[in-house]
């Protein structure tokens, strides 16, 4: 599962905090396609845009940079700057 902190999103009129993409891609998740990402963001009911694209792929990049330092404190920041952080469990 792909979890990513979405700033700026609405669900249902309130805004969501955190964004579950699913997905079957199972380690390649990280790297989906527009196409793949589309479908899961449609699944949680939001309609998937270039600029929420764009940030999943931003996202992608920072959680990577964080991760080759291994630093939760890294995530954290990141998380606290209002960023996307894309992690699997």
């Amino acid at each position: 599962m792909i979890v990513a902190k979405a700033e700026g999103l609405f669900k249902d009129g309130e805004p969501v905090e955190r964004l579950n993409l699913r997905s079957k891609y199972g380690e390649s998740n990280a790297y989906l396609s527009y196409e793949q990402a589309s479908k899961a963001v449609q699944a949680d009911g939001l309609a998937m845009t270039q600029d929420l694209y764009n940030a999943l792929h931003l996202a992608r990049e920072a959680t990577e940079r964080a991760l080759s330092s291994n630093s939760e404190e890294r995530i954290d920041e990141i998380l606290e700057q209002g960023g996307w952080v894309v992690l699997q469990s």
